[in-house]
């Protein structure tokens, strides 16, 4: 609570809120609304535009404009990629806690103030996420996001965070992820060698050094679309590949046990054989053959 205190003193806000843009006109007003309409007002927010070519900055510029301080920072770059983004979104944040949120996605009313409870709750915990719903492009309830795999249901509780999401994948959904901005000191920022699993992969190394805080509460809505960054990484399959790039990154690292490098060795054969199946499934032909059986069954 003191450097909240010293935060409050300096003019600085508790939560920075990075949001990063690539050609994002469809949902970023949507995204925008959810973010001023929260019941807990000690925010700034970070906006990074990564060279869109839409009307990205023309949305963004009147949202900034309904502000007369300077809670609002925008900042343009040419293309570089997420990562890079959410780098520059950390660097230049003033915030003691960073706050993640994709340009697609919707925050719920109550989350900054619900997670700025759970961060004075739980003074060890450096990481805090919870669950989220599940729309589609037209806000449509799909699911909820423990509904698939509840983390809060994992057995071995002796095992640290950083294990835990090797073992069962990322259960951490960017939409509800905030963490202490200076632990970046330490573990490093977003690596730029993933081009879209750079989030699971900082996750992880959090994990491995700090504690987690995850709730079963619903604070923001994921959208799930075509248009997003993940489904053209999957249907490419350099998703799958980055994967087993990450897997194989972490299969020797000092603090891994053997039996855990069996499973995370495991996971690596795993998507490494989605890739093949997905490069595979590409091949005009063969895709042909596919789909025209898929009609049959």
């Amino acid at each position: 609570m003191f450097q909240t205190f010293l935060n409050k003193m300096k003019n600085k806000p508790f939560f920075s809120i990075i949001i990063c843009c690539y050609n994002s006109e469809k949902f970023l007003k949507q995204t925008l609304k959810s973010v001023e309409n929260q019941s807990f007002k000690d925010w700034e927010l970070i906006i990074i535009d990564d060279g869109s070519k839409d009307s990205t900055f023309e949305i963004i510029n009147n949202f900034k404009n309904s502000y007369l301080n300077n809670k609002i920072k925008y900042f343009f770059q040419q293309n570089k990629g997420y990562a890079s983004a959410r780098n520059k979104g950390i660097e230049i944040s003033d915030g003691e806690w960073i706050c993640l949120l994709d340009h697609d996605d919707l925050m719920k009313f109550n989350r900054l103030e619900v997670q700025f409870k759970n961060i004075n709750q739980n003074k060890k915990c450096k990481l805090f996420s919870s669950n989220s719903e599940h729309i589609d492009q037209d806000g449509n309830f799909i699911r909820n996001q423990y509904s698939v795999f509840n983390p809060l249901n994992i057995k071995d509780s002796n095992e640290n965070f950083g294990i835990k999401l090797l073992k069962y994948g990322c259960f951490i959904g960017t939409e509800t992820a905030i963490f202490k901005k200076d632990i970046t000191k330490e573990i490093g920022k977003l690596d730029l060698n993933y081009k879209f699993i750079s989030d699971y992969d900082f996750f992880i190394r959090i994990g491995l050094s700090y504690e987690f805080f995850i709730s079963n509460e619903i604070l923001s809505s994921h959208r799930i679309h075509i248009y997003n960054t993940q489904h053209k990484f999957f249907q490419s399959g350099i998703g799958y590949l980055e994967y087993s790039k990450l897997y194989s990154n972490y299969l020797f690292k000092k603090r891994i046990t053997l039996k855990n490098r069996f499973v995370i060795l495991k996971r690596f054969f795993l998507y490494l054989f989605y890739w093949f199946a997905r490069k595979l499934l590409n091949i005009k032909g063969i895709k042909k053959f596919y789909n025209k059986i898929k009609k049959l069954t």
